[in-house]
């Protein structure tokens, strides 16, 4: 018997009137005060970076942390400090531009790995239509 239920990969999901629970979209949320590198833990989860300071996130080489191929990370901002992005030795990524200053606070990134040591960083604007990207340099 279906009714009521879709299949999702290998695990059911369990529907309400024909819609997916909330818990069901939601990313697993973690809270970022302070700078530090992304970890194989992070991987489809949501990292909240949060406070009045700059916070850089490194992304770690594939030998450092071997994140799979198509592992998918998001990072919100919700704090009033910059958010930026550090390329580990050997790290490629990819952007649109070379400036994360149009980066509003509540906006997203979406990080992809696509290959070994080479991420995607999607941006996703609430309030300005600039899609831009910054590199922190540890200088």
């Amino acid at each position: 018997d279906l009714v009521g239920k879709a299949e999702v990969g290998v695990a059911p999901a369990d529907l309400l009137g024909g819609k997916v629970l909330p818990a069901q979209l939601s990313r697993a949320r973690v809270n970022v005060v302070s700078p530090r590198s992304l970890e194989l833990s992070d991987d489809g989860k949501a990292l909240y970076v949060s406070g009045a300071e700059n916070i850089s996130l490194t992304v770690p080489a594939n030998s450092s942390a071997q994140l799979p191929i198509g592992s998918e990370i998001t990072v919100c901002r919700a704090g009033a400090g910059r958010v930026g992005f550090i390329a580990a030795e050997g790290v490629t990524l990819l952007c649109s531009e070379e400036s994360l200053d149009g980066m509003k606070r509540y906006d997203s990134a979406q990080l992809k790995k696509g290959e070994a040591n080479v991420w995607s960083i999607e941006f996703n604007h609430d309030f300005t239509v600039e899609n831009k990207c910054m590199r922190v340099s540890t200088d």
